[in-house]
């Protein structure tokens, strides 16, 4: 390979990675009953509720293994409206902790298909003891803890994602 080409390739990589990174809008969770179709759900989720409330959330993706095992440590705050979505290629249970974890979350474990396997509430900071999955999970999303509970949303309920191929549901 020319060194051109191995420095096209370099200035192509740099520019994928800075615009994978750039910081995104936060954005409040919401109530709305009409959520417009959407095409490609990359920087948020949109939670449905079976009574068919829609919550939507920013998230921050975390896709590689240092992302996932940094997730949201060392963090003192998180907009309501933020959370971070954590996703595999293999479907498997999972296991996580709050050590060096500032805040208190919600862990929402979500299947292949984007239903939410059980939720998680008000994982402690800083506490070392694992948090399961208990079953096969695609994806876990992290928001600020409690919230879940106040915004109604239960196991059964589904994270809308292009991930989990389901966001032509949301016409539903």
């Amino acid at each position: 390979m020319t060194n051109f080409i191995k420095g096209l390739l370099a200035v192509i990589a740099v520019f994928v990675l800075s615009v994978a990174l750039m910081p995104h809008a936060a954005i409040s969770a919401d109530n709305t009953k009409n959520v417009p179709h959407l095409k490609n759900l990359e920087n948020f989720v949109v939670i449905k509720t079976k009574e068919g409330a829609t919550h939507r959330f920013d998230v921050e993706l975390a896709t590689t293994r240092e992302k996932q095992e940094r997730g949201l440590m060392h963090r003192r705050d998180l907009p309501e409206g933020d959370g971070m979505l954590f996703l595999w290629r293999m479907v498997k249970e999972r296991k996580f902790w709050m050590f060096n974890t500032f805040i208190p979350l919600d862990m929402i474990f979500i299947s292949e298909d984007g239903r939410i396997q059980h939720i998680h509430p008000l994982a402690q900071p800083q506490d070392r003891s694992f948090i399961t999955s208990g079953k096969p999970v695609r994806g876990v999303l992290e928001i600020n803890g409690g919230l879940s509970d106040r915004l109604g949303i239960s196991a059964g309920d589904y994270v809308h994602h292009s991930a989990f191929k389901n966001e032509h549901l949301l016409d539903r």
